[in-house]
């Protein structure tokens, strides 16, 4: 077995949680992530110009928003769930509706919570690949609780912030979400306190994030941030990247890119193109229309369909007809040009989109001095009719399926 072995960075979208009090603008932080989309299980975001589900009244409906994301990528480039404690709350009810339990607590010391654990680790797997799969950043917010908190090697206890989650029974949803991110930021009130009159007392404040751990928070990250931060998204914005438009650029960028080998290719199938136009145009002359080519034109050319097409061929005995018999079928029903013209019409195609796709596909050459006004593209009206006859009528519903695919040049 062989394995695909890397060495440096690898450029991913981001899981981040975000924690701190009521009112410190947590999803305010959140909304300026790129392309946002917000899970609001709190209706926090009433009062926002952001894009959002409606609020999900049961946890099965959360999974599926979750599940909508992961199969179509298109509908943003960040995923929002504001905030996690709320959405704990609904991954408890489902459990004591589905255990027939009024609360977790009466499963019996610590088994509702462990229940509740594992319930809410699927969210963060479904999560995982929201951001592996679909390629869009994962955010969650969730509001901070004061704890008291015993180091088990030391006397004595203090009080530190922690993520309002699994309260009980070993805060385990906290500890799977701690471990599920890449970044756990701590959003917090810096307050200024001065000696006043031998008094301290509290002058006033900032809002301030932490990103590394301290005894008296969890945080942490991986993109070399530094310890304590101004509460705003331009600090941690260069490491964001919004991985469609990132894609779509790209994309665009290679379209736009012809190398040398990618011309050399094209002049070799233009050059090709001439040379077989040359020889078909010769045999064109030479040879009688066949009957398949006969049900071609009454298809293409009269509009029949292809049981009235057989059934005109049939009756005409057009075997037998030659070249000029075929001339006097598109006399009597206009010039090929025309009929082209309306049967693109018919089908929903742009004319330009045709004369486009007769480029890109190599079957007519673009001249900027002949038609200017196109970028050099022979326009429809101004096709041979040997062209037409001999490549666009045989192979219509491919020409039309070519030119619904067009880019403009």
């Amino acid at each position: 077995m062989e394995f695909d072995i890397t060495a440096g960075p690898v450029l991913t979208p981001l899981k981040v949680v975000l924690y701190g009090p009521e009112g410190i603008g947590k999803s305010t932080f959140a909304a300026k992530f790129p392309h946002p989309l917000f899970i609001d299980t709190e209706e926090s975001t009433k009062m926002m110009d952001v894009r959002r589900f409606p609020k999900p009244e049961i946890w099965t409906e959360l999974l599926q928003m979750v599940d909508y994301v992961k199969v179509h990528p298109d509908v943003c480039s960040t995923l929002i769930i504001d905030t996690a404690d709320w959405a704990e709350r609904l991954c408890e009810a489902a459990i004591c509706q589905n255990g027939a339990k009024k609360s977790i607590e009466d499963f019996g010391y610590g088994k509702g919570y462990t229940m509740v654990a594992e319930e809410f680790g699927h969210l963060l797997d479904n999560l995982t690949d929201v951001v592996a799969g679909a390629k869009i950043n994962v955010v969650l917010t969730a509001h901070s609780v004061i704890r008291k908190f015993e180091r088990p090697d030391e006397m004595g206890a203090y009080d530190r912030y922690e993520l309002k989650l699994g309260n009980k029974a070993g805060s385990k949803c906290s500890a799977l979400v701690k471990e599920w991110c890449d970044v756990l930021l701590f959003a917090n009130y810096k307050e200024i306190v001065s000696d006043v009159n031998g008094k301290k007392k509290a002058q006033g404040g900032r809002r301030v994030m932490y990103t590394s751990h301290h005894p008296c928070w969890d945080a942490k990250n991986r993109l070399d941030l530094k310890d304590e931060l101004p509460f705003d998204f331009q600090e941690i914005a260069p490491f964001i990247v919004d991985f469609h438009a990132k894609q779509t650029a790209e994309k665009e960028e290679k379209k736009d890119h012809i190398s040398d080998e990618d011309a050399k290719a094209a002049a070799a199938r233009v050059e090709a193109r001439e040379q077989a136009n040359a020889e078909l145009a010769k045999s064109f002359e030479a040879k009688d229309v066949t009957k398949k080519k006969a049900v071609e034109i009454e298809q293409v050319v009269l509009g029949k369909s292809p049981s009235e097409a057989i059934e005109a061929v049939a009756n005409a005995d057009v075997n037998k007809l030659s070249q000029k018999g075929a001339n006097a079928v598109r006399t009597k029903a206009g010039s090929l040009q025309d009929k082209i013209l309306a049967n693109a019409a018919k089908a929903g195609v742009n004319p330009l989109d045709l004369a486009i796709w007769a480029v890109n596909a190599g079957c007519l050459a673009k001249d900027e001095k002949a038609f200017p006004e196109h970028g050099g593209v022979m326009p429809v009206e101004k096709w041979p009719d040997k062209f037409i006859e001999e490549v666009i009528i045989p192979n219509w519903s491919k020409v039309v399926a070519g030119a619904k695919e067009v880019v403009p040049f």
